[in-house]
């Protein structure tokens, strides 16, 4: 028996807790928050470029 993963109800709640706030979510999983209109950063580029 297998339960069902809770990444994308966490990832969510991380997205709206950034939203409400204004935040930029800092990751290297990019493709996690795409779905999510919040600001992104990934942490390993040269110059820290936002998308």
């Amino acid at each position: 028996m297998h339960r069902k993963s809770n990444t994308h109800y966490k990832d969510a709640m991380i997205a709206a807790i950034a939203k409400v706030h204004q935040l930029r979510v800092v990751t290297p999983n990019l493709n996690d928050f795409s779905r999510f209109d919040v600001p992104l950063l990934y942490p390993f580029s040269d110059g820290l470029t936002p998308r």
